[in-house]
C-alpha cells in the first residue's frame, strides 16, 4: 500500500472548512487504497474560536483533531506538534518522522509546513497552493523565501492556475 501524509492547518484552526479540506484528501486517499497519515507542524500557535483569538493552551484544538479523527474512522494516525508546550500529540513525534521519512507522497496543503531534511519523503513532496495569488504576488516582488519554499516540492498544484 501507498503511504499518504497530508499536511494541513486543521489544529491551528479547528473549524469546518479547515477540517472539510484535510478531510476530503485524507479519506479520498484512503478510497484510492492508501494509507493516510495527518501531520500538522506549523510552528504557529494555536487559534481558539472561542476566545476568538490566539490560545493559550493547545487543549481544545487535541480534542478537535481527536473527535474528528475518530468521528471519520481515522482513529490515531494524526499528529500535531504543539508550540505552546514544545510537545507533539497523537502519533508522537518519533513515530511521525518515521511516516514523513518513508512517506510515498506528502501534500502540503496551503503550505501548512515544510518537511525538513530527513523528513524528506522517499516519494513525492506535493504543494497545494489553497489561496490562489498569494504565492504569485510574492514571486513577482522577488521574495527569496517564497521561491526557497516552492523550489523545495517536486510538484506544485494551485486552484488559480489561470489568475
Amino acid at each position: 500500500m501507498k503511504r499518504v501524509a497530508v499536511l494541513g492547518l486543521m489544529g491551528q484552526y479547528p473549524m469546518g472548512g479547515m477540517a472539510w479540506q484535510v478531510l476530503h484528501y485524507l479519506i479520498g486517499f484512503q478510497r484510492l487504497g492508501c494509507t493516510c497519515y495527518y501531520v500538522e507542524n506549523s510552528g504557529a500557535p494555536p487559534y481558539s474560536p472561542r476566545h476568538r483569538g490566539l490560545g493559550t493552551s493547545a487543549r481544545e484544538n487535541l480534542r478537535f483533531l481527536r473527535e474528528t479523527f475518530q468521528r471519520f474512522d481515522l482513529g490515531d494516525a494524526w499528529a500535531y506538534y504543539d508550540c505552546l508546550s514544545e510537545s507533539w500529540h497523537g502519533m508522537g513525534e518519533m513515530r511521525t518522522q518515521e511516516i514523513l521519512e518513508g512517506a510515498d507522497l506528502i501534500v502540503n496543503l496551503c503550505g501548512a509546513t515544510l518537511p525538513e531534511g530527513s523528513q524528506r519523503p522517499k516519494g513525492c513532496l506535493v504543494s497545494v497552493e489553497t489561496d490562489p495569488g498569494l504565492e504569485q504576488l510574492k514571486l513577482a516582488d522577488g521574495d527569496a523565501a517564497a521561491r526557497s519554499f516552492l523550489h523545495a516540492h517536486d510538484l506544485h498544484f494551485t486552484y488559480g492556475w489561470n489568475i
